[in-house]
């Protein structure tokens, strides 16, 4: 069975979101980290490489 990157992204998504009901869901780590696999997702999904550079600096606007 093979596995793409964008399943591996989608697969942690899932396992942290199953953590967030088990209660982590206001953890800053965990916000954080649903937040970066969201924008590696949508700029996958997008067509985007993956050498695209989501954001330019820390606090920046996010590219999609």
């Amino acid at each position: 069975m093979s596995t793409t990157v964008l399943g591996c992204l989608e697969n942690a998504k899932i396992n942290f979101e199953n953590l967030g009901r088990a209660g982590l869901s206001q953890n800053p780590f965990f916000i954080i980290a649903m937040d970066q696999l969201n924008n590696a997702i949508g700029a996958l999904m997008n067509g985007k490489g993956v050498d695209f550079v989501v954001q330019d600096e820390m606090f920046g606007e996010i590219k999609k």
